[in-house]
């Protein structure tokens, strides 16, 4: 059985973006934590064809996604409505972006904050740094052979970053720095 929910749930009532206030430090400290948890950011190359950038939450609990809403509506300075998942039992709710814009003000707020999706963020604000010189005087992505590699190459790289971590690899790759002395050294955790 589908869930679905009401068309008058608080989820879909609209926000008024110009009434929101400017995100907190401990705002946008909570939503990096929710993104290094829940979220993903995304370069997807589908079927060989052109680069499309994704931002996304997805979590079944509708209050955490509800604080989201607000704070990355007040980042990017427009409503970002959640869709509901079709999970059996209990549903899923997911926000996202894919406007470049609007994911460049949004992981310039959290940068400072994000932890294991930090590598994520920074290669996705090196690529939206390097598409803004790719446009032609029409605003769209000039493509050539060199441009498109170069943005598939993007794109490989942030899907070597998103993959899936046999157990316990992840944590010998990321051993937290621990200060001996004059210097820092890497030392897995016991």
């Amino acid at each position: 059985m589908k869930w679905q929910v009401p068309t008058d749930h608080p989820a879909f009532t609209p926000i008024n973006v110009g009434r929101l206030a400017t995100p907190t430090a401990t705002d946008l400290a909570w939503l990096a934590g929710f993104v290094d948890g829940e979220g993903s950011i995304m370069l997807v190359r589908p079927c060989n064809q052109t680069v499309r950038t994704f931002f996304y939450l997805v979590n079944t609990d509708l209050a955490n996604v509800l604080r989201a809403r607000t704070i990355v509506a007040a980042c990017v300075r427009r409503d970002v409505v959640p869709a509901c998942g079709a999970n059996v039992g209990r549903p899923d709710y997911k926000l996202w972006i894919a406007r470049h814009s609007e994911m460049r003000a949004l992981l310039t707020a959290i940068l400072p904050w994000l932890a294991g999706k930090r590598p994520q963020a920074e290669l996705m604000l090196q690529y939206l740094r390097e598409c803004s010189s790719m446009l032609d005087g029409r605003r769209r992505l000039r493509d050539t052979p060199e441009l498109r590699a170069r943005r598939h190459e993007f794109a490989r790289r942030m899907a070597e970053l998103n993959r899936r971590y046999a157990p316990g690899e992840w944590l010998a790759r990321h051993a937290p720095l621990v200060k001996e002395g004059r210097g820092v050294y890497l030392r897995p955790v016991a």
